[in-house]
């Protein structure tokens, strides 16, 4: 059929959200037995997707556009306890919406245009275990993904297709919440990030993903402007995966910042 190598071109480069995960702000372990630190933010993010700059790259060789998949807003929330003079354990999670990927192609000889639009969001719940500054945390990460690409001949394609990916880092958090001090607090943190697998697409014609490792690393920081309010930054970085632009679509990799304005106490 006329439109099935365009479908296939387009799917193969645009592929599924490729995401890297880290914590996204830091709350320093409160003083005294067992009380709880809570930090509340809401902000911005820019990520630098991989393989929307590679769509970008390839569509302007053929006259198409591709707009939007870099910005979006996140809300976050992060909990710590302390469990005794040196030990604290924290739960965490956040969402993440970022702008629609619109991609556009005009009609040329022997290929139908189309325009292409990809949703993506993402969600994040996490642990982690401290003593003193070092420690380690773990997280489960689901992708939502819907695309739908309507042709210049009139036809629509539209799927759904989700990843549930996993991380775990080794770390080392820091903090000032002492009284006269300027609260702050910053962590840092490197190790193992696991793409999840996606079954193959039959209407995109896309094949499987399988389940992939890569590096990955982050760092962020609160920093306290009075009245329990704090500016929140965020940077991370995870590495492609070995089946990226081979015969499956896999994840490219990606960095990604956030700045923000948080609550804690």
């Amino acid at each position: 059929m006329r439109f099935l190598p365009l479908i296939v071109f387009t799917t193969a480069v645009l592929g599924w959200p490729h995401s890297a995960r880290a914590q996204i702000i830091s709350t320093a372990p409160a003083r005294g037995g067992g009380v709880g630190a809570a930090h509340l933010m809401g902000g911005a993010s820019d990520w630098r997707f991989q393989f929307v700059h590679d769509a970008r790259t390839d569509e302007a060789t053929v006259g198409g556009k591709v707009e939007g998949g870099d910005r979006g807003y996140i809300g976050a929330a992060d909990l710590v306890f302390r469990t005794g003079a040196n030990t604290s354990v924290g739960i965490g999670g956040w969402m993440n919406k970022v702008q629609d990927l619109v991609t556009t192609e005009p009609d040329r000889p022997g290929f139908f245009g189309f325009a292409d639009t990809q949703t993506m969001t993402i969600f994040s719940v996490y642990g982690n275990m401290f003593y003193r500054h070092v420690g380690v945390q773990a997280g489960v990460v689901p992708n939502r993904s819907q695309e739908t690409l309507v042709i210049n001949n009139g036809r629509t394609l539209a799927a759904t297709q989700d990843q549930t990916d996993m991380d775990v880092f080794g770390a080392a958090r820091f903090g000032a919440t002492q009284p006269g001090q300027a609260r702050w607090s910053a962590m840092v943190g490197g190790g193992l990030y696991r793409y999840g697998s996606r079954p193959a697409s039959t209407g995109f014609a896309v094949p499987a993903s399988p389940g992939t490792i890569a590096a990955t690393a982050f760092a962020n920081s609160s920093i306290g402007v009075g009245a329990g309010l704090s500016i929140d930054l965020s940077f991370w970085y995870t590495a492609k995966d070995k089946n990226y632009n081979t015969n499956t679509p896999g994840n490219g990799s990606q960095t990604r910042f956030i700045v923000g304005v948080g609550y804690g106490r």
